[in-house]
């Protein structure tokens, strides 16, 4: 990680910075929360909206419905991350129908969700000694 790399991150992490954890007592509970939503959504939007959708509407139909979902509730992240989140979650659907487990998403999705905290607290304190 260097001083570049924070620097892009940083300004294009601007409408989730207020998510992102600036000490080590938020890095822990985000760490919890980062692991408790990954399965929780993965379970709600996998396991439930997706299978019940995969058996009224088909597969394409599943993968849209779910997955506009999925985006709708990743909203508040801004337009960047609603389209973002509508894709990741097309592709957590498709290895989810492919695997038929859902422990791999549910690892995906938390693998991204402690590495974007993971980030965000090494960016805040970067720019903290930077000052």
């Amino acid at each position: 990680m260097n001083e570049r790399n924070l620097t892009a991150f940083a300004s294009k992490s601007q409408k989730v910075v207020n998510y992102l954890p600036t000490s080590r007592q938020e890095l822990s509970w985000f760490i919890i929360v980062a692991i408790s939503a990954g399965f929780c959504e993965e379970v709600l939007f996998r396991m439930f909206v997706y299978e019940f959708a995969l058996k009224h509407i088909g597969i394409i139909g599943s993968l849209l419905f779910t997955n506009v979902i999925f985006a709708i509730t990743h909203i508040d992240t801004g337009m960047k991350n609603l389209v973002g989140a509508f894709i990741l979650g097309l592709v957590f659907s498709l290895i989810f129908y492919f695997t038929q487990t859902i422990w791999i998403v549910v690892a995906l999705h938390i693998s991204i969700d402690l590495h974007a905290g993971m980030l965000g607290y090494r960016v805040h304190r970067f720019n903290t000694r930077t000052k």
